[in-house]
């Protein structure tokens, strides 16, 4: 599951921690319980759900702004961490549970959505802009290897950019060279990533 993916689940999940009760229990594993600040009652209270993987058992995530802490020491207190990683968190202005009317209610949800969404732009974007990354770099080592100026790997082959734009290029004449245009190809790409 990628972590797009685990995003997805949390907030399709995370409707019903509203609640305090509901945060509490997922803190059954919670490594931390006695003379400490980050305590699964402190967690809770702070926001948190407890959402431990198998390398890091100590990752807590905010239900409502999806904020992800790991790391946890005993005297780290949970509401000022969370409030110092996401200050502008709508749960920590939330009113008392007992207090939100249906209206109170439903803004939250939607400014939950807001964060969710936004969270998932900034993946997509990063992810995209990973990717503008490799191409942009692939295309620059392909330049060096098929640039005409100052010789190219493919100089004098039928697939010599100076022949291909002469007309030289023809399938009988691709399939023949292939082979050896890929050898030397990947033997420039190889020099090039030393």
């Amino acid at each position: 599951m990628n972590y797009s993916d685990v995003i997805a689940a949390r907030f399709l999940t995370f409707d019903q921690m509203y609640s305090y009760e509901k945060r509490l229990q997922t803190f059954a594993d919670w490594p931390f319980r006695e003379d400490c600040q980050c305590t699964p009652e402190q967690m809770a209270k702070a926001g948190f759900v407890h959402c431990p993987s198998e390398n890091e058992p100590d990752v807590a995530c905010c239900f409502y702004c999806l904020k992800e802490l790991e790391g946890w020491e005993p005297e780290d207190i949970p509401w000022f961490e969370h409030a110092k990683r996401s200050p502008d968190c709508g749960f920590l202005q939330m009113k008392s549970p007992d207090e939100l009317t249906a209206v109170d209610f439903f803004r939250l949800e939607h400014g939950r959505m807001v964060n969710y969404l936004r969270k998932m732009a900034h993946m997509k974007i990063a992810y995209f802009r990973d990717q503008v990354d490799v191409t942009s770099r692939n295309l620059r080592l392909l330049f060096e290897i098929f640039r005409p100026h100052g010789g190219s790997v493919m100089q004098g082959s039928s697939l010599d950019p100076c022949n291909v734009m002469r007309g030289a290029l023809n399938p009988s004449s691709i399939c023949s060279a292939f082979p050896q245009i890929l050898t030397k190809s990947c033997r420039r790409l190889t020099e090039l990533n030393k």
